[in-house]
């Protein structure tokens, strides 16, 4: 186990490293950050990868489909138009409304009278009076 100085020491070497650490980008990725606005207005507009990969190859820029996914992937996200919430109409009638509702609804059945009658026996089973069925 090291000593105290030693982990100091340790501690010193990986700070400095952290500092002046600069992270290597690609070429292809460097190049294409100079078409970003550029991608990004396509991208909103819907346009598809394959689509931004043909008027990039128009502009003499080869890149696969791989690598501008990978580009892409850091940029902001495409915005979608969003739907504005509309008041009801007043031009449905509420009778349609109510007529539909009506349709969905299941007819009420009458329940089953529990009247005691004579026959029956308090304390032990029931039996169904199958005349009252």
């Amino acid at each position: 186990m090291p000593n105290h100085e030693q982990l100091n020491e340790a501690k010193r070497a990986v700070a400095e490293a952290a500092a002046t650490y600069q992270r290597e980008v690609s070429p292809v990725l460097e190049m294409l950050s100079e078409f970003r606005d550029s991608i990004i207005m396509l991208r909103n507009k819907g346009a598809p990868l394959t689509a931004i990969i043909e008027v990039l190859k128009k502009a003499n820029v080869s890149v696969s489909l791989a690598t501008l996914a990978r580009f892409c992937r850091g940029l902001p996200k495409p915005t979608k138009a969003r739907k504005r919430k509309r008041k009801p109409t007043t031009s449905v009638s509420l009778t349609a409304k109510s007529r539909t509702a009506k349709a969905f609804q299941r007819p009420k059945e009458s329940a089953p009278s529990r009247t005691k009658s004579t026959d029956d026996q308090s304390g032990g089973p029931r039996i169904p009076n199958l005349a009252t069925l």
